[in-house]
């Protein structure tokens, strides 16, 4: 992605010209979104939003999914399956997953309720909710750690909370301590834990909730 490298002068807020900001973790991006029109830059290490520099960007536009993102959705969801879950589950439970086509049912069922991350013209990300309840966030894994998530969860929870809505409320599993150390990061508290009876694999699911200030 070209959102990887910046040029060596950038400078952040932080006072760091340049230091972090040619890594993977450390990118600029400028960010777009569909619904409030802004336009802005972020420093991959820090949480403010800051008026653009003059430096090399990539740009990434965040939309309502159509019906033709269909495709690369599902292939994200095939992803951040064999990276984040396939090791952790039995073999049955493996088969399960692709023999019931998962990501398709999935998609067919909400896909156009999703909002999309694009960047040069390609899904990188997606996230889906209803009502209070974050059903899924899924960043495809060459595009992770570069502020793609948190800006999806942004757009979630910002309409959440416009929608009258106190709080966010999402599950991850135990094993997944990433996942868990980037909702910590956002305010999330743990409120419940039990069986994860999805994948019948012996899993461990936690209740996340974040309350709207």
């Amino acid at each position: 992605s070209s959102a990887r490298w910046m040029a060596a002068s950038a400078a952040c807020p932080c006072g760091s010209r340049g230091r972090h900001l040619t890594t993977a973790t450390g990118a600029n991006v400028r960010f777009r979104t569909e619904r409030d029109g802004l336009d802005s830059t972020r420093c991959g290490r820090h949480s403010a939003v800051y008026p653009p520099k003059m430096v090399a960007f990539s740009e990434i536009t965040f939309r309502r999914a159509r019906a033709d993102d269909a495709a690369a959705i599902r292939a994200i969801l095939h992803e951040t399956f064999e990276t984040t879950w396939l090791p952790q589950l039995t073999a049955a439970a493996r088969q399960s997953f692709q023999a019931e086509d998962r990501p398709t049912t999935y998609v067919s069922a909400r896909g156009l309720q999703f909002w999309v991350a694009e960047q040069n013209g390609e899904v990188v990300g997606f996230v889906d909710w209803e009502g209070d309840f974050v059903n899924a966030l899924h960043v495809r894994p060459g595009h992770a750690r570069n502020g793609i998530g948190g800006r999806l969860m942004d757009e979630a929870e910002a309409q959440m909370a416009n929608a009258g809505f106190a709080a966010a409320r999402l599950e991850t599993d135990t094993f997944n301590t990433r996942s868990q150390a980037f909702y910590a990061a956002r305010g999330y508290r743990e409120a419940d834990r039990y069986p994860d009876t999805e994948w019948n694999s012996g899993l461990t699911t936690i209740l996340l909730v974040k309350a709207f200030a």
